[in-house]
């Protein structure tokens, strides 16, 4: 009797491991499956903002290029001038808006930089490497997308013509940071890595902070962020679509430079929480200029 009862015992203690085992194993899989649905979503909203940027960034280069002033000052050659009422839209245009910082650039007939908004003394560099600006001279149409170039960012090109004769291109130039300051808000960190070997064009960034064989583009992950970042780069030695690592998700997806893949873009929060279930939306405050105009967006 006692041993019928002790085989009842462990045939009653295995079924109920067995079963706490398999209940856990499902908690675990509807956690992970929430997590990840909450990890596309939030890689979707940033998709959805890096868009509306590269839109908002079009919109500033279509009102400088139609500058009166801006136009005369680089058809008679005036760099200075050119310099200081570039400057000045520039600094009203980041009045009126959420960026914290716009640069521009204005290029000649043979593709030579001749004015850059953050320093008068830096012109008369080759740029026939950079595809938008070829791209927007032989199209004479306007050109978005994120360039790599001596940095990586999000790059508006448009043309300075005159009686359909190519002058030159005015380039507006912004950053991630806006989209990382957006998606802080859901409690979501977003960041840009680079990938290494591009560093060798990118020569403006070669002092940023690296991680395995990434340049980390931006500041959007700091702290406990860029920690776990950092470790799970060196443990996995690859990117993949969703990983959960200590206590955060990441996901990823891969960056392109019009057909090069030149790195990734990540967002990261914490499992617990994440207030990212608002609906995605393009609105940012700034205003959009639309246009007739044919636009290249890559």
């Amino acid at each position: 009797m006692l041993k019928i009862y002790i085989i009842f015992s462990l045939l009653f203690l295995s079924i109920v491991s067995t079963s706490l085992y398999f209940f856990s194993s499902l908690e675990d899989q509807k956690r992970s499956t929430i997590l990840q649905t909450k990890a596309d979503d939030a890689l979707s909203l940033a998709n959805d903002f890096l868009e509306s940027q590269k839109e908002e960034t079009l919109s500033i280069a279509i009102v400088l290029s139609k500058s009166k002033n801006i136009v005369e000052h680089f058809k008679a050659n005036r760099r200075e001038a050119l310099f200081y009422e570039l400057n000045q839209q520039l600094q009203l245009l980041e009045e009126n808006t959420k960026y914290q910082s716009i640069e521009a650039q204005i290029a000649t007939q043979d593709l030579s930089s001749y004015i850059r908004s953050w320093d008068l003394g830096s012109y008369g560099e080759d740029l026939r490497f950079r595809k938008g600006l070829i791209k927007t001279k032989k199209s004479l149409e306007p050109t978005v997308s994120i360039e790599l170039g001596k940095r990586l960012n999000i790059k508006a090109i448009v043309p300075i013509a005159e009686n359909g004769k190519f002058l030159g291109t005015l380039e507006i130039i912004t950053g991630f940071e806006k989209i990382s300051d957006k998606l802080a808000v859901r409690s979501v960190d977003f960041f840009v890595l680079l990938d290494e070997k591009f560093l060798d064009i990118a020569l403006w960034m070669q002092d940023r902070e690296k991680i395995g064989n990434f340049v980390l583009v931006n500041k959007g992950c700091q702290g406990e962020c860029y920690h776990s970042l950092k470790s799970l780069i060196h443990a996995t030695q690859e990117i993949q679509n969703f990983r959960l690592f200590d206590t955060r998700v990441f996901a990823f997806l891969p960056l392109f430079s019009f057909d090069k893949r030149i790195g990734y873009m990540g967002i990261s929060f914490q499992t617990e929480y994440s207030d990212i279930s608002v609906e995605p939306t393009l609105s940012s405050g700034s205003p959009i200029i639309r246009t007739k105009t044919k636009v290249t967006i890559q």
